[in-house]
């Protein structure tokens, strides 16, 4: 998947949704409190599933910035993944994102994509699928 804006910083992800042996340890390492408490009580399927809406998030906000996984992801507090993508901590020691849209892209079945654009303007994002040729 690739962004292509005029005039503000952006940042996508695309994740395949899939069984981590090691969830407990990543989100222990790649997720805030709030975050990881979101995910306390949800089946296997939806928290597996909630952790990659969220991990996307992150990411795609990260790469907007230019500060990818350096930041510490961890510091980078998003709401809820079952609700609309929210930023709620932004680490104090790093330079404000400034205004920002945050949106999360159909992918496919099986996938999470979100999408950071470093703006107040409103984002539509448009969605092309190659054609074979």
């Amino acid at each position: 998947m690739v962004a292509v804006t005029s005039g503000a910083a952006v940042g996508v992800d695309v994740e395949r949704v899939q069984t981590l042996s090691d969830l407990d340890m990543l989100t222990g390492t790649v997720l805030a409190p709030s975050e990881r408490a979101a995910l306390d009580g949800l089946a296997d399927g939806e928290r597996t599933w909630a952790f990659f809406v969220t991990w996307t998030r992150k990411e795609a906000l990260l790469k907007a910035t230019g500060d990818g996984l350096g930041l510490g992801p961890g510091g980078v507090v998003f709401g809820p993944p079952s609700g609309p993508p929210r930023l709620d901590r932004w680490p104090s020691d790093a330079p404000d994102p400034g205004p920002l849209r945050l949106l999360d892209l159909d992918a496919g079945p099986g996938h999470t994509a979100s999408l950071a654009v470093l703006t107040e303007s409103p984002v539509t994002p448009v969605l092309v699928t190659p054609v074979p040729t």
